[in-house]
This record gives C-alpha cells, sequence and structure tokens, in this order.
C-alpha cells in the first residue's frame, strides 16, 4: 500500500513538473518571436503573461480575418499559437485540431513548419497517450531545435510511458548532458532507471532458473530493500541443494546469505557463511566485511578494525558505498556497549575514527578522506580463478585488469564479463551501463553477466540520480517526498529522514510527509516519534487506516493495551491491512485480559493462518481457561502449519546458532 502510495506521487510529480518546465519552454519560444505583425504580436504577448485565454480569443479573431493563403508564415505562426495556448488550458483535442490544418506530412512546398508547431502536437499526443504519435511529432521537433529541452524530456517521457525505458534513459541523459542542473531531467532519469531493474530482473528470472546468478541477483535485491529472511529464503535451498551446478561453481551466495543471517540475529552461522565465502573468493568484499560485522558483534573491536583497514586499502570505493548506509541496530548496540573498552591506539587509528563516525546517529557526510581510490599496483598476475566473472579483486588489480582488456584484449565472453565487473567495481556506471548495453545485444559476447551487470548498474545509477537531486537542493515538499520514499525503500533511514524533515519545513499540514516519517520511525522501532507523527497525521486525516494501523502497533510495542486496541479496531475497515490489525488486536484484548474476545478475533482469523501463529495463540488463551481439548486441538494444528512454513527453516537455523555457538566457546580445563 506504501508502496502504491509512493507510486502516484511519482506520477504527480512527472506532470506537474513536466508541466512546468514545458510552460517555461513554450514561453521562452512566444519570447523569441519578435518579427510577427502587430495583431499577432498582441496575442503573443498576452499569452507571454499567460493569461492564455485570452490569447486563444486574440489568436481567432486574427486566424478569421486573415486573408492571405491557408500556408503563410504568419498563418502558420497563429495556429501554432492558437495550439499553444489551448495546451496550456490543458484542451488538448482542441490543440490538435487547430494543428490539424498545418501541412505537417507535406510540408514541400510554402513555408516550413516550424520547431514549435511540432513541438506543440507530440505534447498534445503525449497527454491523450497517443504515444507513437508523440515519439515521431518530438522526434521532428529536435531534428529542427536540437536545443529544446522540452521536446527532449518530453520524447523521453515517451518512450517510457512506450515502454521503451532504456531509449528514454538516452534521452535524459543527452539532456543531463546539455543542462546538469535541470532537477526534472535527474528525476525522470531515476525513475527510469529505477523501472528499468524491475524490467530487466523479471526477464533475467524468466530466462534462468531460480539457481546461481539468479539467487544471487534475487538475494541481493532483497537485502537492498530490508527483506533479509526473503533473502535466506533464496539461499538456502541452493545452497543445500546435493546438485553441485547449483552452487558449486558460483561465487557471492555463501556472503549473501552470511549477510542474510547477520541481520537476521544469526552471527555464528553467519560467520560460517563467510569463512565458506572466503576459501572459494579470498578477496570477497562483502565476506571480509560481514567478518568485522560479527567481530564487532562479539566485542572484539581490535580485529573488526584491522579488517575494516585492510578493505579500505584494497576496496575503498566498495566501503565507502557500504558505510553511507546506517549500520545494522544490533551492531550499534554492539559498539554503544563496547566503546569505551576501545584502545586508545585503535580509537585514533583512521578505521577507528571512521566508524565512531558511522556509528553517530548521523552517520558519515562524506566519504572518508582515507577512503580515496586505490592507486596502488596490482600486487601480482592474475589467477585463472580471479579472471572468472564474479569472483572479486582489489580496485588496484580491477583497474590493471580493465587497462589490459580495453587495450584489445577481450577474446571472449568471459573477459567481456569480467570488463563490466570491473566497470561496477570501480564506480564507473554509466560506463558498466552502456557497455553491458552492448555486450548482452552482441551474439559474440552474449552472457547472463552481461544482464546482471546492467541491472546491477541501473540500480546504482537510480541511487546516483536521486543523490543529485537532492543535492540540487529543490524546495518543493513533493521532491523531498519523493526522495524521502525511495531512500525508505532502500533502507537508507538517515537519507530518509532527512528528506522528511526537510520537506515538513515547507509544508507542516501535509499529511503524506506525517505518515511517512511516522512510518519510518515506525519501521526503525522508535515507538516515541512514530506515535508523535502517527498522531499528527490522524489529526489531519482521521480516516488514515495505515496511520491507525501503525499507531496501534506502536502502542502494543509498548504494552499500551487500551490505547493500542482503539487504533487497531479503527484499521480493521483495510482490506490490506485487515489481517494484521485483527492479529494485533488479538494480541492487545488479551493483555486487558478479554480472553473471550481475543479469541472470538482469533477464529475469525483461523482460516488464513499460514505459519501457525494464529493457532498458537488460541492454544495457549484455551489453556489459561481450562479448554484443554480445544488447546491440545490448536497446538497440533499449529504445529502442523509450522512444518510447512518458514517457521520450520527459522527453527533449524536456531539450532545450528546454538550448535555453533556451543563449539565456539571456551571449553573448561581437563581435570588433573
Amino acid at each position: 500500500m506504501r508502496r502504491a502510495a509512493a507510486n502516484s506521487v511519482k506520477h504527480w510529480l512527472a506532470i506537474t513538473a513536466g508541466v512546468i518546465l514545458l510552460a517555461r519552454g513554450l514561453a521562452g519560444r512566444v519570447a523569441g518571436q519578435n518579427s510577427a505583425p502587430p495583431e499577432l504580436a498582441a496575442a503573443q504577448a498576452v499569452e507571454k503573461a499567460g493569461r492564455y485565454d485570452e490569447a486563444a480569443r486574440y489568436y481567432r479573431r486574427f486566424l478569421a480575418a486573415e486573408s492571405s493563403p491557408r500556408r503563410s508564415a504568419a498563418m502558420v505562426e497563429a495556429r501554432t499559437g492558437l495550439a499553444r495556448a489551448y495546451f496550456m488550458l490543458r484542451r488538448y483535442d482542441a490543440s490538435l485540431r487547430v494543428l490539424a490544418a498545418l501541412p505537417f506530412e507535406n510540408t514541400g512546398s510554402g513555408p516550413a513548419l516550424p520547431a514549435s508547431a511540432w513541438l506543440v502536437r507530440g505534447l498534445d499526443n503525449l497527454q491523450l497517450n497517443q504515444l507513437p504519435e508523440a515519439v515521431r511529432s518530438l522526434r521532428a521537433a529536435l531534428a529542427l531545435d536540437p536545443a529544446s529541452g522540452t521536446a527532449r524530456l518530453a520524447l523521453g517521457d515517451a518512450l517510457a510511458r512506450s515502454g521503451r525505458l532504456e531509449a528514454a534513459a538516452e534521452e535524459y541523459r543527452e539532456q543531463l548532458r546539455r543542462t546538469p542542473q535541470v532537477a526534472d531531467a535527474w528525476y525522470k532519469l531515476g525513475v527510469v532507471y529505477d523501472q528499468l531493474v524491475g524490467k530487466l530482473s523479471a526477464e533475467f528470472f524468466r530466462q534462468h532458473p531460480p539457481a546461481g546468478l539468479a539467487a544471487r541477483l534475487t538475494a541481493e535485491q532483497r537485502l537492498d530493500r530490508g527483506d533479509d529472511w526473503g533473502a535466506a529464503r533464496a539461499l538456502l535451498p541452493v545452497l543445500q541443494s546435493p546438485h553441485p551446478a547449483n552452487s558449486a561453481g558460483e561465487p557471492g551466495l555463501h556472503a549473501e546469505l552470511g549477510t542474510a543471517l547477520l541481520r537476521l540475529g544469526y552471527p555464528n552461522a553467519a560467520a560460517e557463511e563467510f569463512k565458506a565465502e572466503i576459501a572459494r573468493d579470498p578477496e570477497s568484499f562483502a565476506a571480509w566485511w560481514g567478518m568485522a560485522e560479527v567481530a564487532g558483534l562479539q566485542g572484539q573491536w581490535d580485529d573488526a578494525l584491522h579488517l575494516v583497514a585492510r578493505l579500505a586499502a584494497l576496496n575503498p570505493r566498495e566501503l565507502s558505498r557500504h558505510l553511507e548506509s546506517p549500520p545494522p541496530p544490533n551492531l550499534r548496540d554492539a559498539w554503544a556497549q563496547r566503546q569505551a573498552a576501545l584502545p586508545a591506539s585503535l580509537a585514533r587509528s583512521a578505521a577507528g575514527r571512521v566508524l565512531a563516525a558511522w556509528f553517530e546517529p548521523g552517520g558519515l557526510p562524506s566519504a572518508p578522506r582515507f577512503l580515496d581510490p586505490a592507486t596502488g599496483r596490482c600486487p601480482a598476475p592474475l589467477t585463472e580463478q580471479q579472471r572468472q566473472p564474479g569472483y572479486e579483486l582489489s580496485e588496484s588489480c580491477y583497474a590493471a585488469l580493465r587497462t589490459d582488456l580495453e587495450a584489445g584484449k577481450i577474446r571472449n565472453r568471459r573477459d567481456a564479463a569480467k570488463l563490466l565487473e570491473a566497470d561496477y567495481r570501480l564506480g564507473d556506471y554509466e560506463q558498466a551501463w552502456s557497455r553491458a548495453r552492448r555486450f548482452r545485444d552482441s551474439l559474440a559476447t552474449r552472457s547472463p553477466w552481461a544482464s546482471y551487470w546492467l541491472i546491477r548498474s541501473s540500480a546504482a545509477l537510480a541511487g546516483q540520480c536521486f543523490d543529485h537531486l537532492a543535492a540540487l537542493g529543490s524546495d518543493s515538499p513533493r521532491v523531498h517526498q519523493v526522495l524521502a520514499r525511495y531512500y525508505s525503500d532502500h533502507h537508507q533511514f538517515s537519507a530518509a529522514r532527512r528528506e522528511y524533515e526537510t520537506a515538513l519545513t515547507e509544508a507542516p499540514d501535509l499529511p503524506d510527509l506525517h505518515l511517512g516519517l511516522g512510518t519510518l520511525y515506525w519501521q526503525e522501532g522508535d515507538w516515541g516519534l512514530a506515535e508523535e507523527q502517527l498522531s499528527k497525521t490522524l489529526q489531519l486525516v482521521p480516516a488514515s487506516a495505515v496511520a491507525s494501523y501503525e499507531l496501534g502497533d506502536s502502542y502494543l510495542q509498548q504494552h499500551r493495551w487500551r490505547e493500542a486496541k482503539a487504533w487497531l479496531r479503527a484499521a480493521l475497515a483495510e482490506p490490506a491491512l485487515a489481517y494484521q490489525a485483527r492479529l494485533d488486536l488479538a494480541k492487545a484484548e488479551a493483555g486487558l485480559g478479554e480472553d473471550a474476545a481475543a479469541i472470538a478475533d482469533l477464529l475469525a482469523l483461523a482460516s488464513e493462518d499460514r505459519d501457525g501463529e494464529v493457532h498458537y495463540r488460541l492454544a495457549m488463551l484455551y489453556r489459561q481457561r481450562g479448554q484443554t481439548a480445544k488447546a491440545r486441538a490448536a497446538i497440533e494444528a499449529s504445529e502442523a502449519l509450522r512444518r510447512n512454513s518458514d517457521a520450520a527453516a527459522r527453527e533449524q537455523l536456531k539450532v545450528w546458532e546454538e550448535r555453533l555457538a556451543k563449539l565456539s566457546a571456551p571449553q573448561p580445563a581437563a581435570a588433573p
């Protein structure tokens, strides 16, 4: 539901910002026409002032009184002006009817049609969703006036709506090359890259089985959006499969599973996965970074900082990217608990200072100075395994390999894929994107790796576009809202919070902003701040089911049962929230001792129970009431559901984690 709201904001911003820019572009065209007859000049002056109804009347009078041939320059200019006025009045059909008298398809005789006529026709087509016609007209407008940012952005819009996302991205990129400070172009390009990730990923997963590289991509995307259990669920069956083709030859899978397990609270199991990855790929950044996080969680900060210093020397760009996102809460807590015991020598080290800043609430304001791009030489010739796609290198080795391959030594698909990998790892996302498109479409170099790196570079470029948009400092609260939603979707919570807070200074009574910020605090478990923002949302929009549910759940987490009950009941009217709201309502009722009401609510959900939680809670309530037969039946149903759900896998992980913890614990000394 929140994603649907984000999409509607995107649609609104695309239309609103686009119309504003188009209006400026059209006004510029009018301002440049200073050789018109006096009657036309008067009409154009009124149009320039933004009085489009009045301008339309002047243009119509001129056309009615004009006795010169239909195709005279004045007639063309007047019809174009009238169509332009209708466009600004959103009378797109009327604008096209006016333009229909102009010879767009046959300009062999008489005055040439100006670029503005083609432009207005293309804009009308675009607004009426006549996309092929819009593309043709806007291309003609650009052929006559290549500098028209209005035409180029509109062409990008028409291509994007037609599903030709890569072609749309090329138009937006060209416009930004010409006018890098246009916020609308950064926004549109970022949205297209984000859409490309979804489209290309869907195509990739249709073409490749859910193992190997496809499993890795699935896990990476789910981790990026905070779905840690979804990432683990995608990888566990692949790595547990006895078929060697599923896991033995694919780098990265153990590191991604380790990252998911670490975030889920299984550090010992995660460490085993990181070790398995390092045994396969000794330069895996994710695995070494994971080992540093595990060391921090276990209070071994000297080991953690030494690992961070190693990564800073070998993979500074990748480390900088990781430090742009806030640390996981459990790691931040571990740092806070043991920070005082950090050795002074480590606290003064570059890695220690960077980590200390990273753990602060605001995070790092920018990449630390010591994380400059690596400039050292690759220490040794690459092994045959290191030249295989997916096996990671230090950045100096990536740079050396790229130089070698760009010198014309791409001999096969493996080399082409490795060049894309080098581009991406060195932070050259635009080059990776362009090269990946060429390699993907070349029969000589086609491979799943080309599509993989095209998807990864599209995602990275989307993030860069939104970062550029944020840096432009727009004063539009809607722009900040879009940025906040993007950052929140990608679990960049610090950046999302800043954007929401900035937007609220501009529009303090916009309920969507309070809801977005409240949801962010709710996701982070900051119940007090969530309550403040969600309550403000409900003051502005009392019927908001999302705010009602999240506020009720915030109260529930604090055991404020009665307050939780009132808001959770209000959320039941929203079908998308009804199941979770009723389950939480039953918890609140049980907390208040209202067992009969809690049982009634749980029974209403019993047929929808997928993981056994509903039946388990029923069993506990029946047991409290002495209804042992019903309790036994409910617990049996719960266990059956859990065996067929993710809960079983979670329980296996818990047992695994406990076993590993015992194995790694210090053993008591043997008796003498």
